[in-house]
């Protein structure tokens, strides 16, 4: 609105107005609140951001311009380009300016809010010969009005502005003119207040992305690649035990494939694996047997963080049943670490799991015999076998696991000890749904991609608080996902004693 011709906006004629300049008590603030700038084409666009306080106006003041400029002022919401081409949109202010022409934009909210100010010539058509080398200049001036009451309340009485607001008149000479329902002190002030320019290239040059197929190509290859190698190794997992060859010590006769499944868990150092032959010992009901389980010496199965699986024939065995484990002497590493026994029935459901827990160093004659606790393969509560410290331990080296990268994908086939030895295709399935929840919520949060210097908020970018919020949101989400996948595994069961 222009309101260069006179002050009539919210007057009465009752009103009486000394001849008297303005005369504020505050000191003035030294502040360059003017912009002088200039456009060098027709379509050439300026902006400029300030901030507006709440129960204020704000007052732009327009001193000179080459030619008639549109102006657009909005606040809260940066404006789009094609808001300047509505028509009523827009302010003029028309060119060679005999008086200052003032545009007025009043902040109702409580709070202060952003305010955008574009620039652009009003007439796209016009001549530009004269203004081809030097470009249309302009210059205005920023400023914000504002009326406050004291407040009495205890304990801390200040200065607060709301029961207060500033009218909407043009000029200030005769001072600032407001509108309160509050009885009190009143006190009224006009003070300078910086608009800095904005980027352009953040808000209209801002390019529009197309779809890249190279990108979108490669994520389908990758997707892919892991989509087959997670079902081919899921289909090597019928294959893997066949690798082994068993059969009774020392006589060297054949043990058949049975109801009975005898499952041994290596630990997780770096050479909890075994190169050599495992001899697994039996004592139940006076008698004693004994296996030997042989491995491939140039592709070995004995390796760290694997669990093998073995079917034997119920006759020569029983449960419950005393277990002790030692080696032969053959491969370069033979000692390795063994975390537990367990034995499983298919016909009765019964298993006992025995809790090994210690390094099976040389060729031992003299064999130490461990029990375990029996239990039905209906309930298999882990608080019946297993110390609360031990499951501790299992726990968090099952967190720790899952905090290397494409371990899940990549380790061993099975991972964890006991009931917790996920397959690699049951870990790759936790993995990546962990991973586009994550992923996700990155996303969501950051917005879409931009430069820092063009973000609005470029605060979530280096604020710690911040950071460690998402943190927070993203690892609450993960833990829910690998708990319920885990959960929802362990109801399938499909490989627990396979």
């Amino acid at each position: 609105m222009n309101f260069s011709a006179g002050d009539l906006l919210n007057e009465e004629p009752s009103r009486q107005f000394s001849n008297r300049g303005i005369d504020f008590d505050d000191p003035e603030e030294d502040v360059e609140n003017v912009i002088h700038d200039c456009v060098n084409t027709p379509l050439e666009v300026r902006m400029y951001r300030t901030e507006l306080y709440g129960h204020s106006v704000l007052g732009v003041t327009f001193t000179q311009a080459d030619i008639d400029y549109c102006v657009l002022i909005r606040m809260t919401n940066i404006p789009k380009l094609i808001d300047m081409e509505r028509e009523g949109s827009t302010c003029l202010v028309r060119a060679r300016i005999l008086q200052p022409t003032t545009l007025l934009l009043r902040n109702r909210c409580e709070k202060s809010r952003p305010v955008y100010i574009y620039l652009r010539a009003a007439n796209l058509s016009e001549p530009w010969d004269n203004f081809y080398h030097s470009g249309a200049f302009f210059t205005f001036t920023t400023d914000i009005r504002s009326c406050r009451i004291w407040n009495y309340d205890r304990p801390e009485p200040s200065w607060q502005n709301f029961a207060c607001m500033p009218e909407m008149n043009k000029s200030l000479h005769f001072g600032i003119h407001c509108r309160c329902n509050y009885i009190s002190d009143f006190d009224a002030d006009a003070m300078p207040i910086i608009a800095v320019p904005m980027n352009l290239k953040c808000n209209l040059e801002r390019p529009i992305l197309a779809h890249s197929y190279q990108t979108i190509i490669f994520f389908f290859s990758l997707s892919s690649f892991g989509i087959i190698y997670i079902f081919y190794s899921m289909q090597a997992t019928f294959h893997w035990d066949k690798k082994l060859y068993t059969e009774l010590y020392p006589i060297g006769g054949k043990c058949y494939r049975g109801d009975l499944i005898l499952r041994c868990t290596f630990g997780g150092r770096y050479n909890a694996g075994s190169s050599a032959n495992i001899i697994f010992s039996f004592k139940f009901s006076k008698q004693t047997r004994h296996i030997i389980v042989f491995q491939d010496p140039v592709f070995r199965t004995f390796n760290r963080n694997s669990t093998i699986s073995i079917r034997l024939q119920q006759k020569p065995f029983s449960i419950p049943t005393a277990i002790a484990i030692r080696h032969d002497n053959s491969g370069i590493y033979p000692n390795f670490f063994c975390r537990n026994v367990l034995v499983c029935d298919l016909h009765t459901n019964e298993v006992q799991f025995v809790s090994i827990q210690q390094w099976v160093q040389g060729y031992k004659v003299h064999t130490v015999y461990k029990t375990g606790k029996t239990f039905s393969l209906t309930n298999t509560d882990e608080k019946k076998f297993q110390t609360g410290k031990l499951r501790f331990l299992n726990a968090m080296e099952n967190y720790m696991g899952n905090w290397y990268l494409f371990q899940p994908i990549i380790g061993p086939w099975r991972f964890g000890t006991e009931r917790m030895a996920f397959c690699r295709w049951e870990r790759s399935c936790i993995f990546i749904g962990k991973l586009f929840v994550a992923i996700t919520f990155v996303v969501i949060f950051f917005g879409r991609t931009e430069p820092m210097a063009c973000d609005p908020n470029p605060k979530k970018y280096n604020d710690i608080d911040v950071v460690f919020r998402l943190c927070f949101l993203c690892y609450i989400a993960n833990s829910c996902i690998q708990a319920f996948l885990e959960t929802a595994f362990r109801v399938i069961g499909a490989y627990d004693f396979i």
